[in-house]
């Protein structure tokens, strides 16, 4: 819990705990009452025991030539994570356990769930007879540890790539287990209490763009040769709707890596890591038992997520095109905008208001905001 292992592992402070606690009342956003610090270590214990979760556990990652401090990585094996989530009885609505026909017709066919893709059914082909699978779905977001310099790294060493390669080791400690499961399965309960023989196999990794690239290993930007994180799509091809690129694979990095070992000075290394497009670390999702397929490559797996893709992605460009096209009318669509009536201005639907104007200076607001605004134009 964050609590008690958050700030590094040391857990948050007691007067943290309490401005949360402040903040919680002000917003009113969650039905939990939360009076007391002593409340809080209740419902914290009381939701551990209930669905099962085991305490983190801190792995030691420091690299003695590195690290100037010690380095904890405070975790739950995912593979732990998946028998808690596939057991658990509050997701039999929905359970699916075999490949779902979505064929409509004999040309068509309609993707929604894992089960009805074709990376369930290229799957199923590889694994035994009676084998159920766990579609694993991962994601991260950046955020800033140890903003009190407590680790810190020896004299010389650069900054910037030990933080790379202590996020690699992590994953890859984190996915330890997971990779041998995905060999050998296991046996556990489904929702439904049936014992089924399981293969928990990475389906997804889901973060934006920077996460994926750093997930990848990859160098991210235009000014890099092959800036995408999954592909080996050329830069000046970008713009190419039509273009096809073979993806990136397990084998394909470890080449590169191997010829990147070769430069010795920061700034040849950095120089040709642009031009390859990589950077000079040990990836943490290389490794699958399956990675060598099509349908288990790890690159493969790395998804954008909706709100980089739509609220600040796509949607963002739309509202470009009409501040360009429609120059005279922004004024009055902001006030139409605003004019929309306040029973729609909830928690989960905040509208930009008075003052604010959204189509004249879209660059200001959040997500939720640009969500918000797209379920008003529809």
């Amino acid at each position: 819990m964050l609590t008690k292992t958050g700030n590094g592992g040391t857990g948050l402070s007691r007067e943290t705990v309490k401005e949360l606690l402040r903040l919680f009342k002000e917003a009113q956003t969650t039905p939990l009452s939360f009076e007391t610090l002593a409340d809080v270590d209740r419902f914290e214990e009381s939701l551990e025991k209930e669905v099962g979760l085991q305490p983190l556990e801190p792995v030691d990652i420091t690299d003695k030539e590195q690290d100037a401090t010690p380095v904890i990585l405070w975790c739950r094996q995912t593979w732990a994570c998946v028998a808690d989530l596939f057991s658990n009885p509050a997701n039999a609505e929905g359970f699916v356990a075999e490949l779902e026909d979505s064929s409509e017709s004999e040309e068509a066919h309609r993707f929604t769930e894992p089960s009805t893709g074709s990376f369930w059914r290229e799957a199923v082909a590889g694994l035994p007879d009676g084998a159920s699978i766990a579609a694993v779905i991962l994601y991260s977001d950046a955020t800033e540890l140890a903003k009190d310099g407590s680790a810190t790294v020896k004299p010389g060493v650069d900054v910037a790539r030990r933080r790379l390669e202590i996020f690699h080791t992590c994953l890859e400690k984190i996915l330890e287990k997971q990779k041998e499961v995905e060999s050998t399965g296991m046996r556990m309960k489904d929702p439904l209490g049936v014992v089924r023989y399981v293969r928990p196999l990475l389906y997804a990794y889901v973060g934006d763009y920077p996460e994926q690239c750093k997930v990848a290993g990859t160098k991210m930007g235009n000014q890099t040769r092959f800036p995408c994180p999954k592909c080996l799509i050329s830069n000046e091809n970008l713009a190419n709707a039509d273009a096809r690129w073979e993806y990136r694979t397990e084998e394909g990095q470890k080449l590169t890596l191997a010829q990147l070992q070769a430069f010795r000075g920061r700034t040849a290394l950095a120089r040709a890591e642009t031009v390859e497009s990589t950077h000079r670390v040990k990836v943490g999702i290389w490794g699958f038992p399956n990675g060598s397929t099509t349908w288990g490559n790890p690159y493969r797996s790395l998804m954008c997520d909706v709100m980089h893709m739509s609220a600040l992605g796509v949607y963002k460009h739309m509202v470009d095109c009409i501040r360009t096209m429609l120059p005279d009318k922004i004024a009055a669509m902001d006030i139409a905008l605003r004019n929309v009536t306040a029973f729609s201005r909830q928690s989960l639907f905040r509208l930009p208001s008075e003052g604010k104007h959204y189509f004249a200076n879209r660059g200001v607001f959040q997500a939720f905001e640009h969500q918000s605004v797209m379920q008003a134009g529809r």
